[in-house]
């Protein structure tokens, strides 16, 4: 189609016209109807479409709070168990309660935004929420009681929020863009694993330097502290700099309508796939997380401060390298799906340094361990962030949402079974798990490649 020709007819012209075209069919060239160069731009434009930069990097910073809160208390979370009279199995809990109950909170927010919810509001009574629970956290110390503990960490969870930065993506950022959006989400996250056990470190030595050992403050109620701090700040900045997005797209073209046509089925095979490979990932990082802070502190007899920043040191490495692929995605622009059954694959691969560990091969022992430690994130870190790209393209606009509830809801379930997991995997069991995960996954990729293609232009 050509463009429209009748540029600068006024808009008494294009009433007065027997095609009785209304201002929203009016072209942007100026013309009666929507010509198609204009639809064409219109329609890239869509495509590479992204919200305000404050509001999307504070909903990347709130990605960030969230996922500290997951792991801060890894380290310390044996400790504090032993010393309120609990074992390694409530120690486990501790850490699985903020992901499981964050799925029960996936779901509370879901049906607060479908009641019309702004996401402002959401967020601001989250923060208020999480605030209250850090400080019960800190305080329990005071009545020696593991089950207020443990109802801490619930609240906490329910405050997590975790489906809002993937649903704020879906839902604003083109489908052009959008993997690279989410793969530098993936990255704030790994940042965020990395400043949870180290800022538990640096309390370590702040409290230990200035001994403020007390029922009060201690190295094991200090996360609590810091929490708190953290989300009081965030509610200021929520409060000054975010914009509401869309819950939908908020003007789609002819040919956006025309590609739904025929879309509206659901395909269930190709979200059971993307859902298998967000739950084995999410729980597969759990697990690493926490083998790797029991492994330091059970075999190496590190202290707290020293796992602490050992997993710092592992989750930064995954942040760095998901950062480098965010680059990568927004210059090649790669098939997700494709990129996922690769991601998979080089998950088998890089299993090859689990193979034969024993504890006692000596000095060699502790390098060959991190290092596969970090070739593990690397590749679970590239799968979760493919697979959760690939959610937000199999279904339509209206059903985004959904979508990332189940998505989410399937990442948060993962990582509260890996938690559990981890506290009581030994050294060979580990790398079964994770061997056969990742197997399990490239066989799950290589599957469902076909079905996982976009069904529409999102």
């Amino acid at each position: 189609t050509q463009p429209c020709s009748e540029r600068g007819r006024s808009w008494q012209a294009l009433t007065s016209n027997k095609s009785e075209a209304t201002f929203d069919d009016a072209c942007e060239c100026g013309s009666h109807a929507r010509c198609g160069a204009c639809i064409g731009r219109s329609d890239d434009d869509a495509e590479y479409r992204m919200p305000p930069a404050s509001s999307l990097a504070l909903m990347m910073y709130s990605s960030l709070l969230g996922e500290i809160s997951l792991v801060i208390v890894i380290p310390a979370a044996g400790d504090y168990s032993r010393r309120l009279g609990a074992d390694d199995l409530f120690s486990g809990a501790l850490i699985a309660a903020v992901p499981v109950c964050a799925t029960i909170g996936v779901a509370l927010n879901h049906c607060l935004l479908r009641k019309g919810f702004s996401c402002k509001s959401l967020l601001l009574l989250l923060q208020v929420s999480a605030v209250l629970g850090n400080w019960l956290y800190s305080l329990a110390g005071l009545v020696q009681s593991k089950w207020t503990v443990l109802i801490a960490r619930c609240i906490i969870g329910l405050s997590n929020g975790a489906c809002l930065p993937a649903r704020y993506i879906a839902m604003n950022v083109g489908p052009r863009r959008r993997a690279e959006a989410i793969m530098y989400l993936s990255c704030v996250a790994s940042v965020g694993y990395a400043l949870g056990p180290a800022i538990l470190g640096l309390f370590e030595i702040l409290v230990n330097s200035l001994q403020l050992q007390g029922l009060v403050v201690d190295p094991d109620s200090a996360p609590g502290w810091c929490m708190a701090i953290l989300h009081l700040v965030f509610m200021v900045k929520i409060v000054l700099m975010f914009q509401d997005g869309s819950s939908e797209v908020a003007r789609r073209g002819p040919l956006d309508k025309a590609r739904d046509v025929g879309a509206d089925g659901l395909a269930v095979g190709a979200c059971c796939a993307a859902f298998w490979h967000l739950a084995t990932a999410s729980a597969v990082l759990a697990v690493t997380e926490v083998f790797a802070v029991h492994l330091a502190q059970q075999l190496w007899g590190w202290s707290i401060g020293g796992s602490a920043f050992l997993l710092a040191a592992l989750m930064l490495f995954s942040g760095i390298s998901e950062f480098g692929m965010g680059i990568v995605c927004r210059i090649f622009e790669p098939s997700d799906r494709a990129a996922l059954m690769v991601a998979s694959l080089l998950a088998c691969m890089l299993a090859v340094p689990l193979l034969g560990w024993d504890r006692n091969v000596g000095a060699i022992a502790q390098p060959v361990l991190i290092l596969g430690l970090l070739l593990v994130l690397l590749a679970i870190g590239l799968v979760r962030a493919f697979a959760l790209a690939c959610t937000t393209k199999l279904v339509p606009a209206p059903m985004k949402g959904t979508m990332n509830w189940w998505a989410t809801s399937c990442m948060t379930l993962g990582r509260g079974l890996g938690g559990l997991a981890g506290a009581v995997l030994s050294l060979n069991s580990y790398a079964s798990v994770y061997i056969a995960f990742a197997g399990a996954s490239l066989v799950v990729s290589t599957a469902s490649h076909k079905c996982l293609k976009p069904q529409t232009a999102k």
